[in-house]
């Protein structure tokens, strides 16, 4: 497996890309599997933990601009 960046001219944009449906649907799958071993309280937790952490980083990215 080669993991050296490939060398071929691209735009800083494409080096970035995300594709956003694989993230989202990962997430959900990750959620639903903790959900199944811990319960709907964990879910509930994960949701508290995020949101705190969104509101974090939103605020921190408003000081910087």
């Amino acid at each position: 497996m080669d993991l050296t960046p490939d060398t071929n001219e691209t735009t800083e944009e494409e080096n970035h890309e995300i594709d956003f449906f694989w993230l989202v649907a990962n997430i959900f799958a990750i959620i639903s599997l903790l959900e199944e071993k811990f319960g709907p309280t964990a879910v509930e937790q994960i949701v508290m933990v995020a949101t705190a952490m969104e509101n974090s980083m939103r605020a921190e990215a408003e000081k910087t601009e």
